[in-house]
């Protein structure tokens, strides 16, 4: 430094006085860089910094505090004058368009206050997602402050982050509003400024607050310029390129500025990728729909699912590396997991979920039980701080991630994983982005169902990227799921292609841009693959921080497909890493390095060398995520590469390489891998399928089968029926062990059933059960048969069921009791039951209750007890049926048996359903919200629908339909389905919807083919109320009264068939009789009540006692006596007081039409009144209801009594 008293050089930097004259000298600006324009200056001319004699610092760089004060300061700092006011290290963000000015002019003044307003909003909102304050806006800008009030360490990085998205969204803001040529151009400056500790205009002062304007004045319209201190602070996770020196007004020299391109990691650089990464080349509306997708989920507090989709190289996993950088740059916390569908073992059962989990808790794969379970359950502590509801999670997590062997039903698995995530999302929002869907197992896809359904109101974000066969799978995402979203990443126009080869290798000659744009086809991974094939070719060198073409490429021809083009890359590279890149491709698309050493024979120190080669040349890449416990794994760059690789092998490599990484795994994971069987089994069945002739294929055969059963059992355990069905049928398929493959086919058959595929249960209970008979093993067939029953019972073959079954009950019957041989008999029971043969059910019900007592089968018992209840009630015994159901609940909540619990309940609600409603109505409801507890799709969908019929009856209407509706959504059994457009119909029935009510009765007709006599009997009451609706009583009464009569014989008069139809058969047979004057028809249909001598239960009681009465007053039209009308009336209002007392506020208000009509007939003094008030309250109903033909019925009765008052 120079001294401006002697004109002497100083050399040592930090040198306060010139060491020839002593004279001092100008201070260096610890900010900036700038030197003090004099000596004894306080503050820095360029940026505002204070500048003590010392700048703050000591000689040897350390830090001291100042410790001098001028003296005039002191009395105003004692005062408190300047308390508040201090200065800070802040980044200055101003925003301005260009193509404003020239648009508003001639434009409607509130047109231009609008396209401002709305302009002022979307920066609000982009400056609050990174925490920033906005100063003010000036005309058509914004100033924005990071720093001040609170500083963060990466606040030069947030505000740069914004001007890039702010930019982008002015561009999309103006095409929205049809402002083609709205824009704006952004700068940002660093450095220390004058500040106050309240928000709002004067937050901030100072040079730097001047400079950040005028560098924005010289960038190109969407642009974002940085000066180099913001650069410094932020080029971790910021791409910049150079962009100059700039000369701007107040400023002596010109000013070095970076132009901002793009983010490139995360917050301060996690997750960066150091390597060839190309700009976001035409995907920027994607990335911008998925950006909103995700903050209405996070505003509006509810949970969504964005399938993008597209083929292999379209840019799904950059849009999603790009959103995931983003949210990570975030003010707002937010919950990030990530996860990978295998597609090793044909999908890992439910893998995405389990890393989603892993990460939360930081436990890595193969890691020592007793650490995962310790982590588990210490974490578990701040996300679910309930005990109950933690222990129910706990041990559910536990199955999914390996560290418990519990067999739980899939329902209270799901139930438990979802409520973790649940209560995550109570304190932020939860992102789960899972890559390659298309291989996830069928688990995971109804799990993600699951949680679209029952935490819908909830921030859960699930980003799923997968191939367009997902969509094979899951049609109804891609068409009509409310909650879903779906985008298709097409290929990019030749231009955008260019573009992004332009972007990587700058300047590269037309010729060859073109040639690579147009071989690419719009799939940006073939370009890329194109550009690394240079690269290894040492055609294109890195220099400079960019690559630069130095070779000839006039004769490159670039292949027509990927596959052709990865493959001449793999044979470009020296033998001894294409070599390793072979052998690694066994291994799957990631691996870790110590998975490496069974693949190859190398040294450990050739391996790291060839490793790092191959990272270098961007064949594989290291992933270093701060969220996986699993940290320095290794990946292929794309799947595709290692396919290609992979078909490279000879089968002797593959087979002998399989095994290797087979032995290796078992090795690793603890007890003898199971947490990864169906990998282990994948590998050994590509070393089967490699060598099938080998001299030890049959060993090989044996443990590969070995290992798809542990496989079936975990998916099984996990709750993955389908993905258990695949490995039990794939061990039967190799297994040389004739019994054992029997046994896996039917474990496959059992999963089958359990996903609901009822027909290939079927098929495969038969295969296996044939297998058993053929080798004499008849016990073991006969076993199957309680199983075998149920599923044909499911597809309604109920006599096919029945003469199985009693087949296999002779062979059991020389065995003592056992659980199979008492499956049996309660699922025979069960089938004769459905046929209405009650009187054969009930011997082999109580036999099963009998031996039942004498095994510790809790569930068992609770079911038989529950069938027991039932068939003691449709013979009449109503009291023993109540008893039977309580010891079932009281077996049912000993043993934690919810399913059970909310089973019995539901029974005992249809038990009182006709003498007690609103109680009814309590028990069905406690057993939805049981259902829904454990998260039993199936129960709830039964809990719903008996809802829908319960609440049709006791007037809430509205909410019938909606749980019928929701019946028809959400469940999987096809006949439940198709009978929950029976309350639907009866609902556009009372309504008058007559085209509705043909909807749902086409919906209803699927149960037609079924052999169940309520099946038969459903179909009856839906196409009975329909012809009502249309008033063709004949036709109605020819429809019901047989099946009635059906009923009556084979269920009694409390089966929910029964009090159905039977009503509607009376309803319509009596209408008839007016029409006809004739009531022959209504009087054989009440003479039904013969067919069952038992007394009636309340409901139906009332029901034959109010169409007795009409009938009675029919016959006696004639009679108008005192005395005869007197009886008439009191038996109506007998029945009007039952239908009170028990519930029907419906059916009560139709009696009391019935009753007020006979008085309208048969006037007399006081009766003006009494029809007044049968009318009103019978209105208030209908109303209440919108019961439209019943109010009509009304208007026309009030239109009688006016005239006769």
């Amino acid at each position: 430094m120079h001294c401006g008293s002697c004109g002497s050089t100083n050399p040592r930097a930090g040198q306060r006085f010139c060491g020839d004259c002593g004279a001092p000298l100008p201070t260096t600006c610890t900010d900036c860089g700038t030197t003090a324009d004099r000596t004894g200056q306080r503050y820095c001319s360029e940026c505002g910094y204070r500048l003590s004699a010392d700048n703050g610092r000591s000689t040897d760089g350390t830090e001291q505090a100042a410790v001098q004060v001028e003296a005039d300061t002191l009395p105003e700092v004692r005062a408190g004058a300047v308390t508040g006011a201090e200065l800070r290290r802040v980044s200055v963000l101003f925003v301005d368009l260009v193509g404003f000015t020239s648009w508003s002019h001639g434009q409607d003044p509130e047109d231009v206050r609008d396209l401002l307003s709305g302009y002022f909003d979307v920066a609000r909102r982009i400056v609050a997602r990174y925490g920033g304050v906005v100063e003010k806006f000036i005309g058509d800008a914004v100033m924005v402050v990071w720093g001040a009030p609170v500083a963060r360490e990466d606040d030069a990085e947030r505000a740069v982050r914004a001007a890039l998205d702010l930019v982008a969204a002015v561009s999309d803001y103006g095409r929205t509003n049809d402002v083609a040529d709205l824009a704006a151009r952004a700068g940002v400056v660093t450095g220390q400024v004058a500040a106050w500790a309240s928000i709002g205009e004067g937050l901030v002062s100072g040079d730097r607050v001047n400079t950040a304007a005028r560098v924005q004045s010289v960038a190109d319209p969407g642009t974002v310029l940085v000066d180099p201190v913001t650069r410094l602070a932020s080029q971790a996770a910021i791409s910049y390129q150079a962009a100059g020196e700039h000369t701007v007004k107040g400023k002596p020299d010109p000013l070095t500025l970076w132009r901002a391109q793009r983010v490139v990691s995360g917050v301060a650089g996690t997750l960066r990728v150091d390597g060839l990464e190309a700009s976001l080349v035409g995907r920027t509306r994607e990335l911008s729909l998925v950006k909103d997708l995700f903050h209405a989920t996070e505003e509006g507090g509810r949970v969504g699912l964005v399938v993008v989709d597209g083929i292999a190289g379209i840019g799904k996993s950059r849009l999603g590396w790009e959103f995931e950088k983003y949210v990570d740059g975030l003010a707002t916390g937010v919950w990030w997991h990530a996860g990978r569908c295998l597609s090793y073992g044909d999908g890992v059962a439910f893998w995405a979920l389990a890393d989603l989990v892993r990460q939360r808790f930081d436990i890595a794969h193969g890691e020592v039980p007793s650490s995962a379970a310790s982590k588990l359950a210490e974490g578990l502590e701040r996300w679910v701080p309930d005990p109950a509801e933690r222990d129910f999670v706990l041990s559910r997590l536990g199955v999914l991630v390996g560290l418990t062997d519990v067999d739980l039903p899939q329902a209270e698995l799901f139930a438990g994983w979802r409520l973790f995530i649940e209560r995550m999302a109570t304190t932020g929002p939860v992102v789960w982005r899972i890559e390659d869907l298309h291989w996830a197992d069928t688990g995971l896809l109804d799990f993600i169902e699951h949680l679209l359904e029952w935490s819908a109101d909830l921030p859960i974000f699930v980003l799923a990227f997968a191939r367009p066969e997902l969509a094979d799978r899951r049609a109804t995402w891609m068409v009509s799921r409310r909650q879903v979203t779906v985008l298709h990443l097409d290929p990019l126009p030749t231009q955008a292609i260019e573009s992004l080869v332009d972007d990587l290798v700058p300047r590269m000659p037309a010729v060859a841009r073109a040639r690579i744009a147009e071989r690419a086809q719009g799939v940006p991974l073939f370009a890329v693959e194109t550009i690394r094939s240079l690269i290894d070719r040492d055609l294109v060198l890195p220099r400079d921080g960019r690559y630069v073409l130095v070779g000839d490429v006039g004769d490159l021809e670039v292949p027509p497909t990927l596959a052709s083009l990865l493959a001449s890359r793999l044979d470009g590279l020296p033998t001894p890493e294409r070599d390793l890149v072979k052998a690694l491709a066994v291994l799957g698309d990631t691996f870790p390095r110590a998975a490496v050493a069974a693949v190859s024979p190398a040294s450990r120190a050739d391996i790291d060398a060839r490793l790092q080669a191959l990272v270098r040349k961007e064949i594989l890449t290291v992933r270093r995520n701060p969220m996986s416990p699993d940290r320095g794994q290794y990946a292929f760059t794309q799947t595709m590469l290692r396919s290609v690789a992979y078909e490279t092998l000879t089968k002797r490599e593959r087979r002998a390489r399989h095994l290797a990484v087979a032995e290796l795994l078992r090795a690793t994971f603890s007890d003898d891998g199971q947490e990864v069987a169906e990998v282990v089994a994948a590998h050994y069945h590509a070393a089967l399928l490699a060598g099938p002739a080998a001299d030890d294929a049959d060993s090989i055969r044996d443990i590969a089968a070995v290992f798809f059963d542990r496989a079936g059992r975990r998916a099984r355990g996990v709750g993955a029926p389908v993905a258990a069905q695949a490995a039990f049928l794939t061990a039967a398929g190799i297994t040389t062990d004739e019994a054992a493959a029997a046994r896996f086919t039917a474990e496959g058959a059992r999963m089958a059933e359990a996903a609901g595929r009822f027909s290939e249960a079927d098929e495969l209970y038969c295969r296996a059960t044939g297998a058993h008979e053929a080798a004499g093993r008849h016990r073991d067939a006969a076993e199957l048969a309680g199983p075998h029953g149920r599923c044909l019972a499911r597809l309604g073959r109920l006599e096919e069921a029945v003469t199985m079954l009693r087949r296999a009950q002779d062979v059991l019957a020389d065995h003592d009791p056992d659980a199979a041989s008492v499956h049996v008999q309660l699922v025979l029971a069960r089938a004769l039951r459905s046929l209405g043969r009650i009187e054969e059910a009930t011997p082999h019900n109580d036999a099963a209750l009998v031996a039942i007592e004498d095994l510790d089968i809790p569930e068992m018992r609770c079911r038989v007890l529950a069938l027991k209840g039932h068939l003691l009630a449709e013979a009449g015994n109503v009291a023993a049926a109540r008893s039977a159901f309580e010891v079932a609940i009281r077996v049912a909540r000993k043993h934690g048996l919810t399913y059970d619990e909310a089973l019995v309940r539901a029974n005992i609600g249809d038990l009182l359903f006709q003498a007690d409603l609103p109680g009814a109505a309590e028990q069905v409801e406690r057993a939805t919200r049981l259902a829904a507890s454990i998260g039993d799709l199936n129960g709830h969908s039964w809990g719903l629908y008996n809802l829908a019929i319960v609440w049709f009856f006791t007037g809430d209407w509205d909410g019938a339909e909606t749980a019928a509706e929701q019946t028809i959504t959400v469940c999987v059994e096809a006949n439940l389905r198709a009978a929950a457009h029976l309350p639907l119909l009866l609902l556009h029935v009372a309504r008058g919807r007559t085209d509705e009510s043909s909807e749902a009765l086409e919906g209803l007709t699927e149960l037609a083919s079924s052999g169940g006599i309520e099946d038969r009997c459903a179909v009856a009451t839906g196409r009975a109320a329909d012809a009502l609706v249309r008033g063709d009583w004949a036709g109605a009464v020819q429809v019901a009264a047989p099946m009635v009569h059906e009923c009556l014989a084979n269920l009694g008069q409390f089966d929910e068939s029964t009090r159905l139809l039977w009503p509607l058969a009376l309803e319509a047979a009596w209408q008839l009789a007016r029409e006809t004057g004739r009531g022959d028809e209504l009087a054989a249909v009440l003479d039904l009540a013969d067919v069952d001598p038992a007394d009636p239960p309340p409901y139906l009681q009332a029901q034959l006692l109010r169409f007795r009465t009409l009938f009675e007053s029919l016959s006696h039209d004639g009679d108008t006596s005192t005395e005869t009308v007197a009886d008439v009336q009191t038996r109506l209002r007998a029945a009007i007081d039952a239908f009170t007392r028990i519930g029907f506020p419906y059916v009560r208000a139709m009696t009391q039409l019935d009753l007020a009509e006979l008085l309208l007939t048969h006037r007399g003094e006081d009766q003006p009144a009494d029809v007044a008030l049968l009318l009103s309250d019978a209105g208030a109903v209908f109303d209440r209801l919108g019961a439209r033909p019943a109010a009509e019925r009304l208007d026309r009765l009030r239109a009688q009594h006016a005239g006769t008052s």
